[in-house]
């Protein structure tokens, strides 16, 4: 087995390889914290799957309108995310894990 030292194949794994292995792990972490906050602080009960809207100025300041919807679909997209990566033993997860340097969650 030979040792990869072409500087354009190094430079690929460090600047793209890498750092996009960190967002997919930081994506899992994030989905997990975001999960974790909607069951612990009881926003099923707010955020019941309608049409009320967040009234949060995006009306008024360009952004796109959020709804109760809007948030479930976020929701069911991070649980998606952590069955993937906890599926057969933490397969994906532990993959991602083996290279991975900076992926803390984003809050």
């Amino acid at each position: 087995m030979a040792d990869i030292v072409n500087p354009e194949a190094v430079r690929f794994c460090n600047d793209e390889v890498r750092r996009f292995n960190d967002l997919l792990v930081v994506a899992y972490r994030t989905a997990k914290q975001i999960k974790l906050d909607y069951d612990n602080k009881g926003m099923g009960a707010i955020f019941t799957n309608n049409a009320d809207v967040v009234i949060d100025g995006a009306a008024t300041d360009g952004r796109h309108v959020m709804t109760a919807f809007n948030v479930n679909v976020v929701l069911a997209r991070a649980n998606e995310i952590i069955a993937d990566y906890e599926a057969s033993s933490n397969t994906k997860l532990n993959q991602a894990s083996a290279i991975a340097v900076s992926t803390n969650p984003l809050f």
